[in-house]
């Protein structure tokens, strides 16, 4: 962040594999938040998910121990299941948790996505055949994900018909949309797959908030039940978005109240 602005909290940005490059432009010193941008995995790490967490934990150390105090976590996305393991590693370093969007199975929801593009004719021919060629393994979902890549301006089907003027501003942000690592998406997908599955559900303390968007395109059928998979307490409120609820919403929307009192 510029300036001497104090940062009071955690973002977990959507992905694996993107940065959060776009949030930091838009918000720029508005938000009191610490913008990580989650490294790509090293070559010699075999569980990149875990490694990234092990990072991330050390990064909320160091935001924690500079403010003196826990610290509220924002996430979105699939930086839901990262907002997980952290509260299930250090929960004293946590204030609360927000989850804009939250997405806990990458197949699941880009199944989802693709057979929501298919029935509208959205999608080229690749799209179809990953979803024939079946769900649940480690691989399909990386397979989906690259055959939704070619689908014509995929992501404006993230965002709510009522978007236009954000979807512009995102757009101009990032004419040819998000940076995105696939080898990131795809090793580090393949530890929160293997993670999720396993995972228990919290039995955490700490005060979590899930933002869910009606209109987004990833959300299962029962997205609360998604959401109570790793959150059983978990205050969920719906909301009139797309996938693109820290964009499409105000600020008053999701930020953390200890935020809002220090956002510009």
């Amino acid at each position: 962040m510029a300036g001497n602005l104090r940062i009071l909290g955690m973002y977990l940005h959507g992905g694996p594999g993107f940065t959060a490059d776009i949030e930091r432009r838009w918000f720029g010193d508005a938000v009191p938040i610490d913008w990580w941008d989650q490294p790509p995995p090293r070559e010699d790490h075999a569980d990149a998910f875990a490694s990234l967490v092990d990072l991330g934990v050390r990064r909320l150390s160091g935001l924690t121990e500079a403010e003196g105090r826990p610290v509220p976590v924002v996430s979105h996305s699939v930086g839901a299941v990262i907002a997980a393991r952290l509260l299930e590693r250090q929960p004293d370093l946590i204030e609360s948790i927000t989850l804009v969007n939250p997405t806990v199975d990458l197949d699941r929801s880009l199944r989802t996505l693709a057979m929501r593009l298919v029935d509208g004719g959205l999608a080229p021919p690749a799209v179809a055949e990953a979803l024939q060629a079946g769900g649940g393994t480690d691989a399909s979902f990386v397979d989906l994900a690259v055959a939704l890549s070619a689908t014509p301006r995929l992501l404006d089907h993230y965002w709510s018909p009522r978007s236009d003027a954000a979807r512009a501003r995102f757009k101009a942000l990032a004419p040819d949309g998000p940076s995105l690592s696939f080898d990131a998406f795809a090793r580090v997908g393949r530890g929160i797959q293997q993670w999720v599955r396993e995972a228990r559900p919290s039995a955490t303390k700490v005060s979590v908030r899930a933002i869910v968007g009606r209109q987004d395109p990833l959300r299962g059928v029962d997205a609360d039940a998604d959401v109570r998979r790793l959150f059983p307490n978990a205050a969920i409120v719906a909301a009139d978005v797309g996938h693109m609820g820290i964009f499409e919403l105000p600020l008053q929307a999701w930020l953390p109240s200890s935020l809002a009192a220090a956002a510009l």
